[in-house]
């Protein structure tokens, strides 16, 4: 069987932002922040088997969001002439986001 590699991407622990939980202080466990992944944005990304689209499939954003959208379509959408491939962030599920985009 081949070996499968993913293309995460996580933020720099050592260094501004982190993920905010999508619980209220009031709402969390005891080891709630011990157990929580603030520096997860991104688990993989790969080229759909159909048409022309990337996935990008992570966590929800929630206040990384007006970073993290803008850096995608800057690393993976080239502007090509009038209509150029499009990046939208899809509705995220409680457990995960997702981003497509038209290559």
């Amino acid at each position: 069987m081949p070996e499968i590699e993913l293309s995460r991407l996580d933020l720099d622990e050592s260094q501004a932002p982190r993920r905010s939980p999508p619980r209220s202080p009031e709402h969390r466990q005891p080891d709630y922040d011990e157990k929580f992944d603030f520096f997860t944005v991104l688990y993989d990304c790969f080229a759909a088997p159909y048409g022309r689209r990337l996935v990008c499939l992570g966590p929800p954003l929630f206040n990384l969001e007006p970073t993290v959208v803008p850096a995608i379509e800057r690393a993976f959408l080239r502007p090509r002439h009038g209509n150029g491939p499009s990046c939208r962030h899809a509705a995220p599920t409680a457990r995960n986001g997702a981003f497509t985009r038209s290559r």
